[in-house]
């Protein structure tokens, strides 16, 4: 844009503040809102848990119908279950053969030991808001 537009945009701004008045509650503003917020009826939150009982129910019953799945398997096949991938496996060795610093050690237990602390000391603190 141009000065000119500029400035008369300035002054045309400048004119209409000064013309506008500041906008002020009611006196008894304060006292109506709070009579309104009190005639909500505001329920205060329950306990709901994430898995209902149906949903522990049907997580019981799938896991015995898999391991009924899996024993009888076995029955037919006559042969347990082979527990020699595991000491065969390629990432065992791995995992075996890494070199970890002491201080690489030391700050994974801190870290653990901090994590342990904080989880108790936060929950009450958020208890406490809640309450």
């Amino acid at each position: 844009m141009n000065k000119e537009t500029d400035t008369y945009l300035d002054d045309l701004s400048k004119e209409l503040i000064k013309g506008d008045t500041i906008e002020s509650p009611s006196i008894d503003f304060t006292a109506s809102v709070m009579k309104e917020i009190e005639a909500l009826n505001v329920s205060s939150a329950s306990y709901k848990p994430l898995i209902s009982k149906i949903g522990w129910l049907a997580i019981i019953v799938i896991a015995i119908v898999i391991g009924f799945i899996i024993y009888s398997s076995n029955l037919m096949s006559s042969s347990l279950v082979d527990l020699s991938v595991l000491s065969e496996n390629k990432l065992f060795e791995v995992i075996s053969s890494l070199k970890i610093s002491k201080t690489l050690i030391y700050a994974i237990v801190l870290f653990g030991v901090m994590f342990s602390i904080q989880i108790p000391l936060l929950k009450s603190h958020f208890n406490k808001q809640l309450n």
